[in-house]
């Protein structure tokens, strides 16, 4: 957000030199050589700036774009490899669970047959 603003900043600075500088220092007549020596040693050295700002945004981008791609990728690969063994773990778990569960129902039918033929 600063950049930015610092940005915003320079590009109205930038701005504002260049009219100072098309409608010139006529009105100044001895110091007018000075002042536009250093109004363009001034925006020289904006402009050096600007393009260094560009440079390390350009810098920046890049180096978000391989980040971001090194680290999905490593995280994919971490949660692939996770959820492989726990889907295999649980389907172990519940064969598991199922096989209890089908044990205790032939109990229980075989329990529920002998009950109704001692009723009989």
């Amino acid at each position: 957000m600063q950049k930015v603003k610092a940005c915003k900043i320079l590009g109205k600075s930038f701005e504002y030199f260049s009219q100072i500088r098309v409608s010139g220092f006529s009105h100044l007549k001895g110091e007018s050589t000075v002042s536009e020596q250093l109004l363009k040693e001034i925006l020289g050295e904006l402009k050096t700036v600007k393009n260094e700002i560009q440079e390390v945004k350009t810098g920046q981008q890049k180096l978000e774009t391989r980040m971001e791609n090194k680290a999905f990728c490593k995280l994919d690969a971490l949660f692939d490899g996770y959820s492989l063994s726990q889907i295999e773990k649980l389907q172990k778990h519940l064969d598991q669970r199922l096989d209890s569960i089908e044990i205790d129902t032939r109990y229980l039918v075989s329990r529920v047959a002998e009950l109704e033929k001692m009723i009989k």
